[in-house]
């Protein structure tokens, strides 16, 4: 980035992690609290779900994001490409209907795929009370 000045500025990317200014120990208590009213910042795959200075594992987010690609991919093309495909009642949710075996996609299942393969082993991401304090939460709801 370039300041006012026309000097090249490094900037944090503000969709890499939230800072929490300050966080106070009460704020995350209602919600189980440990480990996150101890991490200073939103964390993916955290090093040590017990450690206060755990850090992000960005390689485990990479690694789970490659793994799931092509079974992602495969289910979106189910959704949105496939002019055979009629089964709208699996489309927004997570069940199959009398549970009879087909091809079936459902975006809820996408959805969630990417906030567990984001967020890790209690990652902010992948925790239903902790995931909107995770900036890349943003980015895939929209």
């Amino acid at each position: 980035m370039v300041d006012t000045t026309g000097q090249t500025v490094q900037k944090p990317n503000p969709l890499y992690s939230f800072t929490f200014h300050p966080i106070l120990k009460n704020d995350f208590a209602p919600l189980g609290g440990a480990p996150f009213q101890e991490w200073p910042v939103t964390l993916r795959y955290p090093t040590d779900p017990t450690d206060p200075n755990a850090t992000t594992q960005e390689d485990q987010v990479f690694a789970a994001l490659s793994t799931q690609f092509d079974s992602l991919q495969g289910n979106v093309n189910i959704l949105m490409n496939d002019p055979n495909y009629q089964d709208f009642a699996a489309f927004s949710n997570h069940t199959w209907e009398n549970n009879e075996p087909g091809t079936f996609a459902s975006l809820e299942d996408i959805h969630n795929s990417i906030h567990g393969a984001v967020g890790g082993n209690l990652g902010h991401m992948a925790e239903i009370d902790y995931a909107a304090f995770d900036p890349v939460f943003w980015l895939h709801h929209v």
